[in-house]
Parts: structure tokens; C-alpha cells; sequence
């Protein structure tokens, strides 16, 4: 027990004599005040300095933020947009086959009613045929310029993340 506060006796005259030698002017308190000045201006300095880029960051997550809505917004549109069309080609192939298998059923029914092929209703059914391929060659062209648009808003979207 004796060594314990041998031990504690030790330490407390060690802190006088510590006290001591800093009661002693041989720093100035000028230059520690100085020193004090310098470090409580650096302290404010990178307080402001993480102010401002927690500003910063917050600002670059709600950017990040409204980027994905819209990239979602986008890419909902054209989901919609390939459904509609793909809907519309099916509906337009349906009724180029309709319209061909009515052809061949009227080709047949004249044939076999005269011997003799209709050229006027012929031609008039083709052009019908053709244009329906036409209407839906175009709407095929349409998808791809509606992909592409998509393809290229994507890969901008892409840049900005980076």
C-alpha cells in the first residue's frame, strides 16, 4: 500500500515542478498568443471550407437525384412507346394477311365465276397490300429512330454520372 502512494506522491510533485518550469517566462506570451490566433483561424477556415463542400455534396446528390427520376421517366416513356408500336405493327400485319387472304378469295371467286381475272380489282388490292407493307415499313423506321434517340439519351445520361 505504501508503494501505491509512493507512486501518487511522486506524480503530484512531479506536476508542481512541471508548473513550475511553465510559471518561468521563457516563451512569451505573445508569440503563444499568436500561435492560439493561428490555430483557431485554421479551425474556422476548415469549418467554412466543410461547409461548403457539405453544401456542395448535397447539391451534387439531389442532381444525381433528379437525374435518375427523369432517366426513369425516359425509359418508362419509351417502354410505352415500344408497346404501342409493337402493338400497331402486329395490328397492321394482321390486316395485311387479312387483306391478302381476301385478295386470293376474290382472285379465286372471279376466276371462277368469268374464267377472267378482274385487272381493276387486281390492282386496286395490290396497292392496298403495298401500302399497308409501306405503313408498316415506315412504323419499323419510326421504332429504330425511337431506339437510337433512346440509345443516345442514355450514353448522355451516362456522361454525366461521370
Amino acid at each position: 500500500m505504501t508503494l501505491q502512494w509512493t507512486a501518487v506522491a511522486f506524480f503530484l510533485y512531479g506536476e508542481i515542478a512541471v508548473n513550475l518550469i511553465l510559471c518561468i517566462p521563457f516563451i512569451s506570451a505573445r508569440s503563444i498568443m499568436r500561435r492560439v490566433v493561428t490555430l483557431l483561424n485554421q479551425v474556422a477556415v476548415t469549418l467554412e471550407n466543410s461547409a461548403g463542400l457539405q453544401a456542395q455534396m448535397d447539391s451534387a446528390v439531389k442532381a444525381a437525384k433528379q437525374h435518375q427520376e427523369d432517366n426513369l421517366m425516359l425509359k418508362q416513356a419509351l417502354l410505352d412507346d415500344e408497346k404501342a408500336m409493337s402493338s400497331k405493327n402486329q395490328q397492321l400485319k394482321l390486316e395485311v394477311e387479312k387483306l391478302a387472304g381476301q385478295l386470293r378469295a376474290a382472285e379465286a371467286e372471279q376466276f371462277l365465276d368469268t374464267g377472267l381475272f378482274l385487272p381493276v380489282a387486281v390492282h386496286k388490292s395490290r396497292a392496298e397490300v403495298d401500302a399497308m407493307k409501306r405503313q408498316a415499313k415506315g412504323l419499323a423506321q419510326e421504332y429504330d429512330r425511337l431506339l437510337r434517340e433512346h440509345n443516345q439519351l442514355q450514353s448522355a445520361e451516362d456522361k454525366k454520372d461521370q
